[in-house]
């Protein structure tokens, strides 16, 4: 079901922005390989500078002294531990830049959805737009692409970015420490299914509701705002607010439990993460008693590695909660587009001077009305 109402979205107001949700996502695997790269440099710094003579007859140290050509192992380890220093600056330069690129295609594309629908409104025959209500249109100009840009596609966009930097770190960890690599893969999997399996179907239900309760709060505002001559006249100022105000408490209330909801998460991880480095600990001291350097080395390299995989399961484990929010209101935008029948709408721009230029008199002919 995700996937087909994605693929719905993307055919309905994904014209010219297919090309660069890929090159978003390629990269996304550059972001993940400049992780791996800054992470797996950690190991060999160590090492150098702890027991350099561990390194003396490697093949790789060999290629880089005659590279180089500066035979001091420590002054070495200096150089591949600025170059580590630079890589991470790097990464992080280019991580703020991504996300400043990503936060501007997500509003500019908002704005077009928003824009879709407004020009429809304005040009559609008058019996088309008398199908809903002013406050059914403002809602969905106003409410419902901002919440689908920033809940669905948004969090896809990090749930992408994310999940290839925990592969790229789990890779890392596996290629070095086949054993500890498995036991945090284990601590993953389990994580996400535990957490899925309950707060995503929660804050789905609610969410469900969030927008039912919202959609009617947003009717009653507009309703009661554009009518203030008639409240007045009925003397229905308390009724009305207290309407209203159950209404906002019902939204106040429901958005309090979601929120809280999506808290939970990290202190899940929080605690299954410090689980996986005691158990790798374990395992790499138990590897390496006979060698103090590649112990130390080896868990400031599992230490780095869990130290990236924390936030970015965090990243992940929130952005599945938030696109299950999204969802809902992915849903009822593109039924809204589908019953407005937008794909084949062609709008019939008219002079209106020439249109409305009255000519001797306006006459009205049978004319009946009287109220109930």
């Amino acid at each position: 079901m995700y996937l087909e109402n994605f693929r719905k979205f993307i055919d309905y107001f994904g014209q010219g922005r297919k090309l660069k949700l890929v090159g978003f996502m390629l990269l996304s695997f550059v972001a993940g390989c400049l992780e791996f790269l800054g992470i797996a440099l950690i190991y060999p710094f160590i090492i150098m500078i702890i027991n350099p003579e561990t390194v003396a007859n490697n093949q790789f140290y060999q290629s880089w002294v005659t590279f180089t050509c500066i035979h001091n192992t420590v002054i070495n380890a200096l150089i591949i531990g600025f170059f580590a220093l630079l890589l991470f600056v790097f990464k992080n330069v280019y991580m703020i830049l991504f996300m400043f690129l990503q936060s501007k295609f997500i509003n500019s594309w908002r704005q077009s959805i928003a824009n879709k629908f407004m020009k429809y409104y304005l040009f559609a025959s008058y019996s088309d737009i008398l199908k809903s209500s002013s406050a059914d249109k403002l809602y969905v100009v106003s409410n419902m692409p901002a919440q689908v840009m920033s809940s669905f596609l948004m969090r896809f966009l990090n749930l992408i970015t994310n999940s290839i930097i925990l592969f790229m770190v789990i890779l890392l960890i596996m290629f070095k420490f086949p054993v500890a690599g498995v036991i945090t893969l284990f601590f993953t999997v389990v994580s996400m299914v535990l957490q899925n399996k309950y707060f995503k179907n929660k804050t789905k239900e609610i969410n469900v509701n969030v927008n039912e309760k919202s959609k009617a709060l947003n009717a009653v505002t507009c309703e009661y705002l554009d009518n203030l001559k008639e409240v007045k006249i009925l003397n229905g100022e308390k009724g009305f607010y207290n309407n209203y105000k159950k209404l906002a408490s019902d939204v106040c209330n429901l958005n309090a439990y979601c929120e809280f909801y999506i808290t939970i998460p990290p202190y899940i991880v929080e605690i299954l993460i410090v689980t996986a480095l005691l158990f790798m600990g374990a395992f790499v001291v138990v590897g390496s008693l006979n060698n103090q350097s590649t112990m130390v080395a080896s868990f400031a390299l599992i230490v780095a590695a869990l130290f990236r995989i924390a936030p970015a399961l965090n990243r992940i484990q929130t952005s599945i909660i938030n696109i299950g929010v999204g969802r809902t209101f992915m849903k009822a935008l593109i039924s809204e587009y589908e019953k407005c029948g937008i794909a084949d709408f062609k709008p019939s721009e008219v002079d209106n001077m020439a249109a409305f230029t009255l000519r001797d008199k306006i006459q009205l002919k049978d004319i009946c009305f009287s109220y109930n």
